[in-house]
């Protein structure tokens, strides 16, 4: 009964009892006695143990949300490592066919070409028989279009992340024209910059080929599309004219892929152009851009 009182006192619900306690002549048994000191102490007790129910009630909310983080987390690790898995199988499946592609190419190139073209290549551009058109806005060769198997575009922001892993990379582009003639640019380093960048192609290596080297001009260059022209210092708007997303000069281009694809050589209305091998009103009948890395 006396610590009952006493708990209730330290509550603060009975200082009423705690009054009547003290005062009623009619309570002689002598064990109930409750002292101030009692008093302050098991109030100090009672505090304490408010304010450990208060902090465990605080750790078990934290604990909760943490628990939830962590499974959210947890999730979204799954979701990282399928979608890592899946760009891996992609990316097996897309060296594997490049590989067939240029082994079925390898009959065309003479001894010296049949050197540099070897395995574990990364298609990253293609153009076959005009079933995908280059013409696109910004947010398409960002994303990349087109189909892995035939024509198609990798996209700027992959080709980005490829370009700056912690290996260097090296730039093949092989070009087949409409008589059966395979020639090949190659650079020994290929970088381009982030989107804020506008994709330039930061780091452009040795050239070394049969090709001609047109891609010298578009070292430094800002990437151009339909609706971004960043090229400022040309009067003309080259993706407009040229019809077609690429790394833009004044005036121009040397060499540019990405226009519309032509059934025959004649390009007079552009076309897929490599100035220095054809010239500029000649439009190839087979362009790839492939990089790896560097050996």
């Amino acid at each position: 009964m006396r610590y009952l009182a006493i708990l209730l006192i330290a509550h603060g619900l009975c200082s009423e009892v705690y009054s009547t306690l003290s005062s009623n002549e009619s309570l002689s048994n002598p064990n109930i006695k409750i002292s101030d000191d009692d008093i302050l102490l098991w109030t100090r007790v009672f505090m304490k143990l408010s304010s450990i129910k208060n902090d465990t009630e605080y750790l078990n909310r934290n604990i909760f949300e943490l628990n939830q983080r962590f499974n959210e987390l947890n999730k979204r690790q799954a979701n990282l490592e399928t979608g890592l898995s899946k760009l891996r199988q992609s990316h097996d499946v897309n060296v594997a066919e490049t590989n067939i592609r240029l082994r079925n190419l390898e009959n065309l190139f003479s001894s010296e070409q049949q050197n540099v073209i070897s395995s574990q290549w990364t298609t990253i551009m293609r153009r076959q028989d005009g079933t995908i058109h280059f013409n696109r806005k910004w947010e398409e060769y960002k994303n990349g279009f087109g189909n892995p198997n035939g024509d198609f575009f990798i996209g700027l922001e992959t080709l980005h992340a490829l370009t700056n892993d912690n290996r260097s990379q090296e730039l093949l582009i092989v070009l087949t024209d409409f008589d059966g003639q395979t020639r090949y640019a190659r650079y020994s380093s290929f970088r381009i910059g982030r989107e804020d960048e506008q994709y330039a192609i930061t780091e452009l290596g040795m050239y070394s080929g049969d090709a001609g080297d047109a891609m010298v001009y578009h070292r430094g260059k800002k990437f151009s599309t339909l609706d971004r022209d960043n090229n400022s210092g040309n009067l003309r708007n080259c993706p407009h004219t040229f019809m077609g997303g690429w790394w833009f000069h004044d005036p121009c281009y040397s060499g540019h892929l990405h226009g519309p694809y032509r059934q025959k050589a004649e390009a007079k209305t552009w076309g897929l152009s490599w100035g220095p091998w054809r010239g500029w009103d000649y439009s190839v009948k087979y362009a790839a851009m492939m990089i790896r890395n560097k050996m």
